[in-house]
């Protein structure tokens, strides 16, 4: 059995991977919901709703989406 150090680091490793992941899943999602929006001329709706997009994610998503609308209106 391990050292409590070596418990605690393990755990920080852990949850810092579970980040990594889940803003690797978000940037990919948004990029694939902006791709289908851009190339097809889908709705962010429509396009979350071809990729299955779960309900709880759509809002993050599109809050996203309009963060980069914007951004992009003030360069």
């Amino acid at each position: 059995m391990g050292s409590y150090s070596e418990m605690i680091a393990e755990r920080a490793a852990e949850r810092a991977a579970e980040r990594v992941a889940e803003r690797t899943t978000e940037e990919v999602s948004v990029r694939c919901i902006r791709n289908l929006m851009e190339g097809m001329h889908f709705t962010a709706d429509r396009a979350m709703d071809v990729l299955k997009i779960p309900e709880d994610k759509r809002a993050q998503y599109t809050a996203i989406l309009e963060e980069e609308k914007t951004s992009k209106k003030t360069i």
